[in-house]
C-alpha cells in the first residue's frame, strides 16, 4: 500500500501497485474537473493515461472541441477506462441528483452541494 502522503512525496513510479483506492471530489464544474483528474500529475490515474495511446488520443480531442461537449467525451473517456478496468467509479450514483420535478431553480455549488437560497417549489394549480 502506497499512502497519498508518500505518493506526493515520492513522485515516482507507482504502476507496481496491484489496486489505487483514490478519493476524488470534483468541483461544481465537473466536466474540466474530470479532464483536470486524469491530467493533472497527482492522480494514480496519471500516469497510466499517459501512457496508453488510445486513451491520449482521447484526451487530445479536449482542447479542440467546444466546452459544452466535453461531457460526451468524458462519458466516452469513462466508458474506456471502466472497459480497460482501469478505473470503477464509487461516485457514479451522486454524479446526476434526484430531485422531485416540482422543486424549482436547483442550482449545485461547489463540490456538489445544492444551494437552497433560491429554491421553490412550484405550485399546483
Amino acid at each position: 500500500m502506497v499512502l497519498f502522503c508518500r505518493y506526493i512525496e515520492q513522485r515516482g513510479p507507482t504502476l507496481d501497485v496491484d489496486l489505487f483506492i483514490h478519493g476524488e471530489i470534483f468541483e461544481s464544474n465537473q466536466d474540466f474537473s474530470f479532464y483536470y483528474f486524469l491530467k493533472n500529475g497527482y492522480s494514480p490515474l496519471h500516469q497510466i493515461v499517459r501512457e496508453n495511446q488510445e486513451l491520449n488520443l482521447q484526451l487530445e480531442k479536449y482542447p479542440h472541441i467546444p466546452f459544452e461537449e466535453w461531457d460526451s467525451l468524458n462519458m466516452q473517456l469513462e466508458r474506456k477506462l471502466i472497459e480497460q478496468s482501469i478505473m470503477i467509479p464509487l461516485y457514479y450514483e451522486k454524479r446526476f441528483i434526484p430531485f422531485s420535478s416540482d422543486i424549482m431553480n436547483i442550482k449545485i455549488k461547489h463540490f456538489g452541494y445544492v444551494d437552497f437560497s433560491k429554491l421553490w417549489v412550484r405550485p399546483r394549480v
